[in-house]
């Protein structure tokens, strides 16, 4: 059974994060992003979906550039997406990245609206 992703209700919240680590620092943004993810899926009901990925280029196509971690999330609302920013661990880790320096520059945050596919669960 499927679920068609533009049929959502309206008041999620889709959105991604794209983070770009110093080179030889991807896995270790990764496992961080991991860990943190274990503190959100705990913590929080009301975030649906918090997906880590990492990102490359495709070198077989040509393609070029950095390796990328890529948080994709959804939340039941906007509240939920405010009490995940405003979590005494999302704070704590913020600040770590920042402090610890792996990262070539601020992440990328952007707004998702679904306009079609779909998500199935997987079978058991």
């Amino acid at each position: 059974m499927a679920y068609h992703v533009a049929e959502a209700p309206k008041d999620l919240v889709h959105g991604a994060l794209i983070l770009t680590p110093k080179p030889g620092m991807v896995d270790e943004v990764a496992a961080g992003l991991g860990k943190f993810a274990e503190q959100v899926e705990a913590n929080e009901p009301e975030t649906l979906v918090f997906s880590v990925s990492k990102s490359g280029p495709i070198k077989e196509l040509g393609q070029q550039g950095p390796e990328q971690v890529v948080i994709t999330m959804v939340f039941k609302d906007m509240a939920a997406m405010e009490s995940h920013k405003n979590s005494s661990y999302y704070q704590e880790f913020i600040a770590k990245m920042k402090e610890t320096d792996k990262l070539t520059g601020p992440p990328e945050a952007r707004a998702l609206t679904p306009t079609g596919g779909f998500m199935r669960k997987p079978p058991q």
